[in-house]
């Protein structure tokens, strides 16, 4: 928990880190789902390494973006798998209580609970309009080839009703593993029902980028939301209006970043937008505190934030994935 100073705050989503900024990578993410549900894929995953900004971008902006994309509305649900389950009964009711829906904690068995979500799914489509639904699986590394088989149990439920049930998955890692095991294990009609189509969740790729991104910080963020006024004017009014700006350092920050890439991650430009996250915190949380902002957001400061928030360290164990 970080020491705030009196002026600040304790729900600014600064001071509690529930925000996200929109970055290119999100743009992206919602352009290849819109593309993959233009094309009636069934199913698709998307996977990248750690803290890039996954998970924040499905539940932060997925759904009002691809409405907006798309003009209609969408039925999209989202399940962050908690752990294996051992049996269909377990793993629609894990499915039913991420979606909040009453009977997640009945004692039906798995064929109740899967009629039970199929209407749920269906309802939700109905009161859209549409006869697709959406089901984002969030933490799907690890997914055994029985929870894709019932998860294609309820696809072929919906499909039965006249509904399409598009899955798609977000792992921190390439799942060509999974794709091969299903393959040779006699399931390749799950591999191709969820796992062909595929997409590499970018972390910040460039100065350019970056600039976009402490952008955000500057310009597009609000609080309170549509009426407040941006991160950076709240914690650092005085330089805000003296037209200092954190996107003025992208180029100092992103240097810092390669100065800090271990041997074995040199070339790996791809960097995690949680780290970025923390770097500028530090720098506003700085400011706020009374630091100047030449001090705040030196190239020393930038190198000493990503140090303490073991930035090279986590390059380091992502390039293993890479």
């Amino acid at each position: 928990m970080r020491r705030l100073p009196p002026h600040i705050a304790r729900d600014h989503p600064i001071a509690t880190g529930r925000y996200a900024i929109f970055t290119p990578a999100i743009d992206a993410f919602v352009s290849t789902l819109g593309r993959w549900l233009d094309a009636k894929v069934t199913g698709a995953y998307v996977f990248g390494a750690s803290r890039v900004g996954k998970t924040r971008a499905v539940t932060l902006f997925l759904k009002r973006l691809l409405e907006d994309r798309l003009g209609v509305s969408i039925p999209l649900h989202i399940w962050s798998r908690p752990f294996t389950h051992n049996s269909a009964a377990e793993f629609y009711k894990s499915l039913l209580n991420a979606f909040n829906h009453a009977s997640g904690g009945t004692r039906a068995g798995p064929n109740d609970r899967l009629a039970i979500l199929r209407e749920f799914l269906i309802s939700s489509a109905d009161e859209c309009g549409t006869n697709g639904v959406v089901l984002i699986v969030d933490e799907a590394h690890g997914m055994t080839t029985q929870e894709w088989l019932w998860l294609l149990a309820l696809q072929n439920a919906m499909d039965s009703e006249g509904y399409a049930l598009s899955v798609f998955s977000i792992a921190s890692h390439q799942m060509a593993y999974e794709f091969d095991l299903m393959s040779r294990t006699g399931n390749p009609h799950v591999a191709a029902r969820f796992l062909v189509d595929q997409w590499r969740y970018p972390g910040v790729e460039s100065r350019e980028e970056l600039e976009f991104i402490l952008d955000g910080y500057d310009v597009q963020s609000k609080w309170p939301r549509n009426e407040g006024v941006s991160y950076l004017e709240y914690f650092a009014p005085k330089d805000y209006a003296s037209g200092r700006l954190l996107a003025h350092s992208a180029g100092a920050l992103w240097d810092a970043m390669i100065a800090l890439l271990p041997p074995e991650s040199k070339g790996n430009h791809s960097f995690p937008m949680k780290h970025v996250a923390l770097a500028v915190e530090d720098a506003l949380f700085q400011v706020a505190f009374g630091a100047d902002w030449e001090v705040a957001t030196s190239d020393e400061s930038w190198v000493l934030a990503l140090t303490k928030h073991r930035f090279a360290d986590h390059m380091r164990a992502i390039s293993l994935d890479i």
